[in-house]
């Protein structure tokens, strides 16, 4: 049996869209997590070969098939729910149709480094990241669309990507759907904890991850100045919600 799907489907916008390849390759691991395993792969149809990545849920101990079909289903439509309400997330996630796998965008390359907790591929680390200040701006203002649509964003749902030859200059995604759930909180408590995720992926992932600090008080200095950064964003918007 092969491993991976050759059948996927889309269904955005209520539009249902099947896509069947030729060939699928497993080229290498790029990482594991709690629900599943994600690789590279080779993806050929009508002779043309392009390069995805394919999530493959858990089976076989930790999730019975059932049990990771049902996750492969519902990371999905969390994935169409974050699209919807204009979050930042991968420009293409299919279902497949016979296995409990996504087949999504690839977001480290040749010329992209994607900085996630669950990493298999390793970078070289940098000195200092350019657009920090941006970065928790352009970070908030996607919290403030998750909040109107209702949407709980946690720390492991970010990714982190930088291109090879800019690595300093750093953007990011949503790109972990397990668990972006709908949640009850007000939208101001909601807005709250989403920046709370941000402030704690920033430090716990990208400056631990990425950086290359020579000291505890450099990381000190960094984590202070990040999550002053974050407040600030909180202080200036806190009031929107209700």
């Amino acid at each position: 049996m092969e491993k991976f799907s050759k059948n996927f489907v889309s269904n955005e916008k209520g539009n249902s869209r099947e896509f069947s390849a030729d060939s699928i390759t497993e080229k290498r691991p790029l990482g594991q997590g709690r629900f599943g395993e994600v690789s590279e792969v080779e993806v050929t149809k009508d002779s043309v070969t392009m390069n995805f990545a394919i999530k493959d849920y858990k089976r076989n101990g930790t999730y019975s098939n059932k049990e990771a079909r049902k996750n492969a289903e519902a990371a999905y439509s969390n994935y169409l729910n974050a699209k919807q309400a204009g979050l930042k997330v991968f420009s293409t996630v299919r279902l497949s149709k016979d296995k409990p796998q996504l087949l999504l965008t690839l977001g480290s390359n040749n010329e992209t480094i994607l900085i996630s907790k669950d990493s298999a591929v390793s970078w070289e680390r940098v000195s200092g990241i350019a657009n920090m200040g941006s970065l928790v701006e352009a970070m908030g203002q996607n919290v403030i669309k998750s909040v109107q649509a209702g949407i709980k964003l946690r720390r492991d749902s970010y990714f982190f990507l930088a291109q090879k030859d800019r690595p300093t200059n750093i953007d990011f995604l949503v790109g972990d759907y397990e668990r972006l759930e709908k949640s009850e909180r007000t939208p101001r408590e909601l807005f709250k904890k989403n920046m709370v995720s941000v402030r704690d992926v920033l430090v716990n992932t990208l400056v631990e991850k990425y950086l290359k600090l020579d000291s505890d008080e450099a990381y000190e200095f960094l984590s202070t100045f990040i999550t002053k950064q974050v407040q600030d964003f909180v202080d200036n918007h806190e009031l929107e919600f209700k």
